[in-house]
């Protein structure tokens, strides 16, 4: 018996996934008909429909946020069926489930030698089987995907600052390591806490401290905890087997 799960989503996400996805231990392969299906070793543990569909969604909640790291946008990817391959060749659907689908762009290139041969193929999802292999692996890496997958307000960003700087051991050996400034960071802190400067969507209800006279943007803040991001993944070495 063998399962598999067609997921559906941005078209372009799907496509670049479909690209690097390509490995034994996480595959998102297209059919004839356009469309995509995730392989993993760990729905051949499971026995039941329900039991695949659990997996699945643990790795798309991972999958989910490493793909808005690598290639941006918001929207998920999601189960649309279950499928059972069994001996005789027959299929049978277990699940039947409605997402939305949006269009994004991203880019990918080459690089030539001088007779025109490619040697080399940059795609944006490349590193992506890799942080997913990681994730499942590493809890932290594992609960900051989920959270980057979900949420990009003050508070989520807050939380993914949290388990970096918990793992690292604090913002002064991040800024030892030159990841950010200590300034930075703190002005990222600041800014998050204070209900003066960004009202209701600040992590503290009353203002414990002076407000920072010029504080971070929401965009800045992103961006900040986006290279920190970055940094601590190439840190932690994360890697899996191809």
């Amino acid at each position: 018996m063998g399962w598999k799960v067609r997921v559906v989503g941005p078209e372009h996400d799907l496509q670049e996934l479909s690209r690097s996805l390509c490995t034994a231990s996480l595959s998102l392969a297209v059919d004839k008909h356009g469309q995509y299906f995730l392989a993993c070793p760990q729905f051949d543990e499971c026995k039941t429909s329900d039991e695949v569909l659990e997996v699945s969604k643990q790795v798309l909640s991972v999958l989910n946020g490493a793909t808005k790291l690598a290639l941006g946008g918001n929207s998920d990817l999601t189960e649309s069926e279950v499928i059972e391959e069994r001996p005789d060749g027959t299929k049978v659907i277990h699940v039947n489930l409605i997402s939305t689908i949006q269009v994004w762009d991203s880019f990918s290139f080459s690089i030539m030698d001088s007779e025109g041969n490619v040697t080399e193929e940059y795609k944006p999802a490349d590193f992506v089987p890799i942080w997913v292999c990681a994730a499942l692996a590493d809890k932290a890496i594992g609960k900051v995907f989920r959270l980057f997958g979900h949420q990009h307000g003050w508070v989520g960003l807050y939380r993914i600052f949290e388990v970096i700087e918990g793992d690292v051991g604090s913002v002064d050996k991040i800024a030892a390591q030159e990841w950010s400034t200590k300034g930075h960071m703190r002005l990222f802190k600041r800014t998050a806490n204070s209900p003066g400067v960004i009202g209701d969507e600040a992590r503290h209800g009353k203002e414990s401290t002076e407000p920072p006279r010029d504080p971070m943007s929401l965009s800045e803040a992103r961006a900040l905890i986006e290279t920190l991001l970055h940094h601590w993944l190439r840190s932690k070495g994360a890697s899996c087997a191809t």
